[in-house]
């Protein structure tokens, strides 16, 4: 029996391949999800919301799982990918908001950002690139109450199709991770200012300025995560 978040990935996943939307959702290419975003930055200037349903590599050492590509990425390689939908804050001032929270802790503000590695957009606050990839840069506030975090690994090597993959459990996970510096120890606060930027190719669909896009050129890939991600259930470990 599957329980709620595989139903609802299910839902998602039927919508990708059969063109099922509700009122208001439609298919996009990843270039006009593009022209989505900059619409609604230029309706909306400053801070946005949108919601975004993700598949995205987890970063772990070696594991007991072949490993398999995410395309378009750098270093694509993993054991491990996440399907997730998660409501983000986009088009803010990084380091203002980090003053901001500094202040809230009754700390003095002075924090600079240090110098990007990623180039900016034209015309948009939410997108940056290297090279030829586009990103999308956030701050999560919330993950979805609905759909939890769906963990998913490759059980054959050069996975292609969702039979492929399986779904795990976030212990199993974590036990390949390395423990990392949280982002409060360089920004100076208790709370802190969590920013994300992932690839433009990871977006599965997004809810943006009240309405529902679907990717329709997701990689075979991510889609076949995906598809396995709503199917099952997560084992326990």
């Amino acid at each position: 029996m599957m329980n709620k978040d595989s139903v609802s990935l299910q839902e998602q996943y039927k919508k990708i391949v059969e063109g099922q939307f509700g009122t208001g959702g439609r298919t996009v290419t990843k270039a006009q999800l593009v022209d989505v975003i900059k619409a609604a930055e230029a309706s909306h200037k400053g801070t946005n919301f949108f919601s975004v349903t993700q598949v995205t590599k987890e970063t772990t050492n070696k594991a007991d799982s072949p490993v398999f590509t995410l395309p378009g990425l750098k270093n694509g390689k993993t054991y491990f990918a996440k399907v997730t939908r998660v409501n983000v804050l986009v088009g803010y001032d990084y380091q203002s908001r980090v003053n901001k929270q500094r202040e809230r802790e009754g700390k003095e503000g002075g924090f600079v950002a240090q110098a990007s590695s990623y180039t900016p957009v034209p015309d948009s606050n939410v997108l940056v690139a290297k090279g030829e990839q586009l990103y999308v840069r956030y701050s999560p506030m919330q993950t979805s109450a609905t759909i939890k975090p769906v963990y998913v690994k490759a059980e054959n090597d050069n996975p292609t199709t969702a039979t492929d993959f399986t779904v795990t459990s976030k212990q199993e996970v974590e036990k390949y991770k390395s423990a990392r510096v949280k982002s409060g120890q360089y920004q100076g606060v208790d709370d802190s200012v969590e920013v994300r930027t992932i690839s433009l190719d990871s977006i599965v669909s997004a809810n943006i300025a009240g309405s529902a896009y679907t990717v329709s050129d997701l990689d075979p890939v991510r889609k076949a995560i995906f598809q396995a991600a709503s199917r099952e259930e997560p084992v326990a470990v």
